[in-house]
């Protein structure tokens, strides 16, 4: 009995021995560039089936979103001074784009090329966010962005 129980012991001991302890890092964003702008995209978003399997969305590192300082895109006139993104949300989400005013454009892109949003560093719109939809080749003034859940 004792030859047993020492025995089962060891194997115990073994076993605690072998939990694996690797750390996963989270995704992280990039540096942000700009300075009269501030980040657009949604911040109260948590991830994956936050706060509920039926309302969530993706963060900002999961999409990833990532800014860019200088010549804006065509879709702003490629002036200087722009702070830009441009991004593609992930599968299972969609792009919703909250207008300045506070209406909700349920999707940006629908045709499957990256969003892109901008903002004027200098000028009589700076810090202001725009977003260009493609479907209908126009530019919005909004005050978010996000990748929400379909």
């Amino acid at each position: 009995m004792f030859q047993q129980l020492l025995i089962f012991l060891s194997l115990i001991e073994g076993l605690l021995a072998c939990i694996p302890t690797q750390q996963i890092e989270p995704p992280t964003e990039a540096p942000f560039p700009c300075n009269v702008c501030s980040k657009i995209y949604n911040s109260g978003c948590q991830g994956f089936g936050l706060p509920s399997a039926s309302n969530w969305c993706s963060t900002a590192a999961q999409v990833p979103v990532s800014y860019t300082l200088g010549v804006g895109p065509p879709e702003a006139s490629s002036l200087p001074d722009v702070c830009s993104s441009q991004f593609t949300c992930p599968a299972g989400t969609f792009i919703k784009v909250t207008l300045i005013n506070g209406v909700t454009v349920i999707s940006g892109n629908t045709n499957g090329a990256p969003q892109v949003v901008y903002c004027f560093e200098t000028g009589a719109y700076s810090g202001t966010w725009w977003v260009y939809i493609d479907d209908d080749a126009h530019s919005y003034d909004i005050s978010s962005i996000e990748c929400k859940n379909l």
